[in-house]
């Protein structure tokens, strides 16, 4: 849940920033949406990563909670 809200977000967040903040293309050309797109990349992986962590403590403390009764 973690990860899909923050990929959610993210990708929100994205859209709005390409929209009325990011104007690349007119400097840099292109190849500055590769960047911007890693950024994004590393954002969501990051929120994959959180929201697997919060799955392991939680699937071993109910693991933990089973086992002692």
């Amino acid at each position: 849940m973690v990860a899909s809200l923050g990929i959610t977000l993210s990708i929100f967040i994205f859209n709005l920033y390409t929209q009325y903040v990011v104007n690349y293309n007119n400097t840099y050309g292109p190849l500055s949406w590769i960047i911007i797109l890693l950024v994004l990349f590393r954002l969501i992986s990051t929120f994959i990563y959180v929201g697997l962590i919060i799955n392991v403590v939680n699937y071993k403390e109910k693991r933990l909670v089973n086992t002692s009764r």
